[in-house]
C-alpha cells in the first residue's frame, strides 16, 4: 500500500477470501532468503520440534537480512519497498522491468 498498491489485487494469486494477494505475489522472489534461514535454524540449532519464542526472533531476523538490488545492499525490508515501487513503475508504465533481490553471495 506504501506504493499506491492494493493488496487485494494479485498478479498471480487470486482468491476472494485473500486479502493480500498482491503481497503473496511479491513475497515469492524472497522466499530463498527465508527457506536459508529455517535451513540454517533446523541444521545448526536443536531441532525444533515446536515454535519456541527464540525461532520466532530469528526468523524475525530475516527482514534484517542483506540483499543486492542492483548493486546497492540493502536490509530485505528495504527490497521489498523497492520491489513493491517498481511493480507499481510497471503498471504506470514507467518502467518495464520489476526489481528483484539477489542474496550476496
Amino acid at each position: 500500500m506504501g506504493s499506491g498498491l492494493f493488496p487485494l489485487f494479485g498478479v498471480h494469486h487470486r482468491n476472494r477470501a485473500n486479502c493480500f494477494a498482491l503481497a503473496d505475489d511479491i513475497m515469492e522472489p524472497y522466499r530463498p532468503f527465508v527457506d536459508g534461514l529455517v535451513w540454517e535454524i533446523v541444521h545448526h540449532e536443536t531441532p525444533p520440534n515446536s515454535l519456541h519464542p527464540h525461532h520466532k526472533r530469528r526468523l524475525l531476523e530475516v527482514l534484517t537480512l542483506d540483499t543486492l538490488v542492483g548493486s546497492e545492499r540493502s536490509p530485505l525490508q528495504i527490497a521489498l519497498s523497492t520491489t513493491a515501487a517498481s511493480l507499481a513503475q510497471c503498471y504506470s508504465r514507467k518502467r518495464n522491468r520489476l526489481v528483484f533481490p539477489l542474496m550476496p553471495s
